[in-house]
């Protein structure tokens, strides 16, 4: 086990690294690669997500940040690729009101939307 988590380890700095440099298409192979090694890992999920948009294949993206979403792995970055991913889609209103959520999460110091609301007393 402890070898497979070093391979892990160093695939995916490898796919951060091939993201950095440009190779956004080598890097979701990677990132693919690592989700299904080890499923459990959200880094590797947010990693496929964000190469994926920067591949050009933005519903393949979504396809990831809403695997995210279904694991409560959402703040304040998640937003803004969502929102990225959704002008990618033309769909300009969603990104729009992705984008007014993650400022609202922003602002709330990381708090999920209407939280900090509640904390105020403004909403029961």
């Amino acid at each position: 086990m402890a070898q497979s988590t070093s391979a892990c380890q160093t695939l995916s700095q490898l796919a951060y690294l091939l993201l950095a440099q440009e190779y956004p298409n080598r890097a979701a192979v990677l990132y693919g690669a690592l989700h299904v090694m080890e499923p459990e890992v959200n880094s590797h999920l947010r990693g496929l997500a964000l190469a994926q948009s920067e591949a050009g294949r933005p519903a393949e993206a979504l396809a990831a940040l809403d695997q995210l979403a279904l694991r409560g792995q959402v703040d304040v970055p998640f937003y803004m690729l969502r929102a990225r991913v959704l002008v990618d889609l033309k769909r300009p209103q969603e990104a729009q009101a992705v984008m007014k959520a993650g400022l609202e999460r922003y602002r709330s110091g990381g708090k999920a939307p209407g939280a900090a609301a509640k904390d105020k007393g403004l909403v029961r």
